[in-house]
C-alpha cells in the first residue's frame, strides 16, 4: 500500500463526510485506495494503454456513498460536483421493471500533472 494514497483517501473521506453530515443526510461512506499489486495488474491488463497515449489511471482512490433515500442521490451529486474538480460521469438509466440500485459514477481530479 502506498502511504500517500492512504493519507489522501482519509482526507477525502473526512472532507466528504463533514459536508454530508453538515447537510444532514443519512448515508454510508466506503472508500479504498488501490494497492500496489492492483495497480500493477491493471497496467499489465491494459497492455500499456497508460504509457502509450498518456491516459492516467482514474481510480487510484475509490469512494462509494450509499444513500438510504433516492432523493438524496441528487443532493450528494450536486454537493460533490460543486466541491470537487469534476471530470466525467456515468449514470445508470432507471428501469421500472428491475429492482436495483441506481449507480451514479463520478470521476474527479484530485491532482493534476503538468
Amino acid at each position: 500500500m502506498y502511504p500517500g494514497l492512504l493519507i489522501i483517501e482519509r482526507e477525502l473521506r473526512n472532507e466528504i463526510s463533514s459536508e454530508l453530515d453538515r447537510i444532514g443526510l443519512l448515508y454510508r461512506l466506503f472508500s479504498r485506495p488501490k494497492d500496489k499489486l492492483s495497480i500493477e495488474e491493471k497496467i499489465l491488463r491494459k497492455g500499456g494503454k497508460y504509457e502509450m497515449n498518456g491516459t492516467l489511471m482514474q481510480d487510484l482512490i475509490g469512494l462509494r456513498i450509499v444513500t438510504y433515500f433516492s432523493d438524496d442521490v441528487d443532493l450528494v451529486y450536486s454537493m460533490l460536483k460543486n466541491k470537487l474538480s469534476f471530470v466525467s460521469e456515468s449514470i445508470d438509466k432507471h428501469k421500472l421493471t428491475v429492482f436495483a440500485p441506481k449507480r451514479t459514477n463520478l470521476i474527479f481530479r484530485i491532482y493534476h500533472l503538468k
